[in-house]
């Protein structure tokens, strides 16, 4: 998918206008932040900023559990061979 456009100033910046239809097909939506980065053969790449992955706390992953009443305790494993030491 290729299309032309310019380099246009914006205040003391510089800007490119990219095409609604180049912007639909990657699914980016005007005001979302994207990382701009150029490699060797000067081809500029854009790549969407990843959404920070949130994670739920231990009281939230718990939340609602009813324990079936399992209570841990300690076991033996026997005797110690060769020259293990605990």
């Amino acid at each position: 998918m290729n299309y032309k456009t310019h380099i246009f100033s914006v205040g003391n910046s510089q800007a490119v206008r990219l095409p609604k239809k180049l912007l639909d097909f990657l699914e980016y939506k005007a005001g979302e932040e994207v990382v701009i980065s150029a490699d060797s053969e000067r081809k500029i790449i854009l790549i969407e900023k990843a959404v920070p992955c949130t994670y739920k706390s231990i009281k939230e992953l718990f939340a609602g559990y009813e324990s079936d009443g399992y209570i841990p305790t300690e076991w033996d494993t026997g005797k110690s061979f060769g020259k293990e030491t605990f």
